[in-house]
């Protein structure tokens, strides 16, 4: 029984997505490997990278943007997701973190579904470019 729940367990791991929510559209995302390590200390070294099906490559803290009604507790909602408010960014719109060990699609995606907020998605970073 151990060996079938263990086998389960492993192909639910092997079929899982990581995917946000834009414009009420599914994104699926491919995680991409680092070639290289970091240049200099504490440069990139939080950033997790993906490639979205355009072959855009997009930089993923464990954060999280949010939009929601006027007068939606923001730290309420943090609560209820067991996630950290970081800051308000605008009157509306909001910067949470995720705990480490929590997976920033999921916590993104269950806050997306709450009706109190009417945006949710990770903080992409795109590729920095020097002028």
């Amino acid at each position: 029984m151990k060996k079938i729940l263990l086998l389960l367990i492993f192909l639910s791991a092997l079929g899982a997505e990581s995917f946000y929510y834009e414009r009420g559209e599914k994104v699926v995302l491919t995680p991409v490997v680092k070639k290289a390590p970091a240049l200099r200390e504490n440069s990139q070294d939080d950033i997790t990278y993906y490639e979205n099906s355009s072959g855009q490559r997009l930089g993923l803290k464990n954060q999280i943007l949010i939009k929601v009604e006027e007068g939606v507790d923001v730290s309420a909602l943090a609560l209820k997701y067991d996630v950290i408010f970081i800051k308000a960014l605008s009157a509306s719109i909001y910067l949470l973190e995720v705990k480490s060990g929590d997976n920033v699609f999921e916590k993104s995606s269950l806050l997306y579904e709450d009706d109190q907020t009417l945006l949710a998605q990770p903080n992409f970073s795109r590729k920095r470019v020097l002028r």
